[in-house]
């Protein structure tokens, strides 16, 4: 017992640090440019510049950098993004807010390494991008649609998370920044740790019991079922490598990769992402029911459409290479 709680331990810390040094690479410069953007005065007009695309969502503006930075890095770079902004947005968020953009960042983000799993599973890049993209769009616009007019969730957000941002001297600066990667850490860490205690207690393969009937009912092949369900719990990385080993042996169908990454494109990692999610203030509601719900509804529409006119000019032969590490 104490032999695997240490490997568990060993394998955590690994992964957490490698995760935290490469934020530290990418959200340094941010958070460095971030600071110089406030000192000139320039965060209002970078917000105003963002907030057409934000409105639809019910956001200010200053959060398109928040998504950008999602897009192109990944979660946690945009969670970083999002709590450096914090201190400088005239009003707080509410906690409707805050669930609408984690919401969105959930849906679509790490598309530099995420569209790649996708094509080489055989879907057109442009389709991957557009699906994840304007979903995500949608999914914001309508979950805010329903917060707005019921005027649920509309209290102030309280991240557990809050990074310290002093305007004193560089020195405390640069102080404030290595305490705040030391936290992220630490919430990493917790995040990779219960998941593995999670998939050791057999919780995961609950999880995936209690969601079979659903995936197996949305339309995708039985036989990409599995793959699907490993997605959905662990997250596109592993679920998407299965899928791309089965695409090279050639056991899945081409119509069964695309529903399974259109799918997966839309809602992975519904634990470990919803508990990130959920620390930085946002509610349930909408990271995990409402992102479950959408994916298995826009799936199921796109599932009985493409039945109609066909999929070929969404796929391509899938690529023969391994998955990147």
């Amino acid at each position: 017992m104490f032999k695997i709680l240490k490997e568990m331990l060993l394998d955590s810390l690994t992964r957490s640090a490698k995760v935290v040094w490469m934020l530290v690479k990418i959200m340094f410069p941010v958070a460095l440019v971030f600071r110089l953007l406030k000192m000139v005065g320039a965060m209002p007009y970078i917000g105003d510049a963002l907030s057409p695309l934000m409105q639809w969502v019910g956001l200010p503006g200053e959060m398109g950098l928040v998504w950008a930075v999602t897009l192109l890095v990944n979660v946690y770079g945009g969670i970083f993004t999002y709590l450096t902004l914090l201190p400088t947005l005239a009003e707080p968020l509410s906690v409707a807010q805050v669930t609408v953009l984690t919401t969105v960042m959930l849906i679509a983000h790490t598309f530099p390494a995420e569209l790649t799993v996708a094509r080489k599973c055989g879907v057109r890049l442009w389709f991957a991008f557009s699906m994840r993209f304007f979903m995500a769009l949608l999914a914001g616009v309508l979950l805010n649609l329903i917060y707005h007019s019921t005027g649920w969730l509309a209290e102030p957000s309280h991240p557990i998370v809050h990074l310290d941002m002093p305007d004193a001297t560089w020195g405390l600066w640069l102080l404030s920044q290595l305490r705040n990667f030391a936290l992220i850490f630490v919430v990493v860490f917790s995040m990779v740790l219960l998941i593995k205690i999670l998939d050791k207690i057999k919780v995961l393969q609950w999880v995936n019991k209690a969601l079979y009937p659903l995936v197996k009912h949305l339309g995708i092949g039985i036989n990409a079922v599995p793959s699907v369900l490993v997605g959905l719990t662990m997250g596109l990385a592993y679920g998407g490598g299965i899928i791309l080993a089965e695409a090279e042996e050639r056991q899945l169908s081409q119509a069964d990769l695309l529903y399974s990454l259109v799918f997966l494109g839309l809602c992975h990692s519904i634990i470990e992402d919803t508990l990130l999610m959920m620390s930085c203030g946002a509610h349930y509601s909408g990271v995990l029911i409402f992102r479950v719900l959408f994916a298995l509804i826009v799936c199921r529409i796109f599932i009985l459409i493409t039945r109609r006119t066909g999929i070929r000019w969404l796929v391509v032969p899938p690529a023969k290479t391994s998955l990147p590490r």
